[in-house]
Formats: structure tokens, sequence, C-alpha cells
């Protein structure tokens, strides 16, 4: 959707229009799923208060990353960097003055269970946080269980049309080196999510 309005670039200049035009203005619902569930990135050692995960896929859905591939996981692709500039930029101020850069732990992909770390304030999901059956490595080592995530029917996620969609995990799947985890439209998991294929988005932050 656009929306036309008279704004003026001399008046508000460059860093308010590119606020303004970073996101479109959407409603997203968010549903405190946990306390401390993680590190502050600034290696104080301090966790985040409160974790937020949304009760909705964003109205658009994205691939994480051009490359018909899952080396380098979650800190390679580019949907974590999306999420971080044009998603994140386009919050109100308020919100962004909350939300908390943290560290983000996912496999590194390539059939590795290889750790790395990634600085975000806006991430997705990883595969332990929806599903505690998969506890094995290296899922357990990149997050821990969301409470309320127990079954199928707790897993669903819908978007603005409240139908049932499908959406992407961080999780590389470690048995692959071109499959992602991901939750499908009747919330059952599936290690067969391509890279390249458009998603839900459910988004995830820390305040």
């Amino acid at each position: 959707s656009i929306y036309w309005a008279k704004v003026w670039f001399a008046d508000l200049g460059d860093d308010v229009c590119r606020s303004l035009a970073a996101y479109t203005h959407e409603e997203i619902n968010m549903q405190m799923c946990g306390f401390k569930r993680k590190y502050f990135a600034d290696n104080s050692g301090k966790r985040s208060s409160m974790t937020f995960l949304a009760s909705k896929v964003l109205r658009t859905k994205k691939p994480l990353d051009s490359a018909y591939s899952n080396k380098g996981g979650w800190a390679n692709v580019s949907l974590n960097t999306w999420l971080n500039t044009r998603f994140y930029n386009g919050l109100p101020t308020q919100i962004r003055q909350l939300i908390k850069l943290v560290k983000v732990n996912s496999s590194i992909g390539n059939q590795s269970t290889e750790i790395s770390t990634s600085n975000c304030y806006v991430y997705i999901p990883a595969l332990i946080e929806v599903s505690s059956n998969n506890n094995n490595e290296p899922y357990i080592n990149e997050d821990t269980a969301i409470d309320y995530m127990v079954n199928n029917t707790d897993r669903i996620r819908k978007d603005y049309t409240n139908t049932a969609v499908s959406y992407i995990t961080r999780s590389p799947n470690v048995e692959s080196d071109i499959y992602y985890w991901y939750v499908q439209d009747n919330g059952s998991t599936s290690g067969y999510g391509m890279a390249t294929q458009d998603y839900g988005i459910l988004v995830e932050f820390n305040i």
C-alpha cells in the first residue's frame, strides 16, 4: 500500500525522510515469551529483562537469503541484515529506544555443529525455541525452549488475513548443507526449508 502525504525533504532532512520510508508501517502484536533469555551484546555479562515474540508474521514474506546454501547460518543471511536495518529503522523511536542489542546464537550451517553469534536488535526464532523436542546439538546451543510452544497448535502463526502460514527459523538443518528448519502452516516442523524461498517472518526482540 502507498500512502500519499506532503512531506518536504527540505524541512525534515535526510535522516527523518529515510526513517519514514524505511519500512511500511503495520500493527505488530508482541507476546512476552521469557525473562533474561539473551545476553547483551556489550559483553557486560548482563541479560535482557524480557523477550517478546510476535503473535503473527509480518505482512511481507521474504527469503532468508539469495544463496542456495545454509553455509554461515543466521550470521550470514540477508534477512538478518534487513531486519536490523530497514525493519528496525522503521520502528517508532520510542520502541527502538527500548529494544536492546543482544547476542543471538545459530549454528554455522554446512553440516557443522559449531555456533556463531550475531549482534541483533531483531531476529527470528531458533528451532529449539519453538520445538523443545529438538534438544540435540547444535540446536540445544542456539537458544532455549519457549514455555508456551508445546505442540503443533501452539506453533501455528497467521498473517494479516488470519490465514495460517509457514514461517522460517534461523536454524540450519545440521544434516544438510542446503536446508533450514521451518514451521509449516499446520504447526509441524520440517527440516527442508530452502533459504531462497519466501516464508512468513516471525520477529523477536528483547528489552
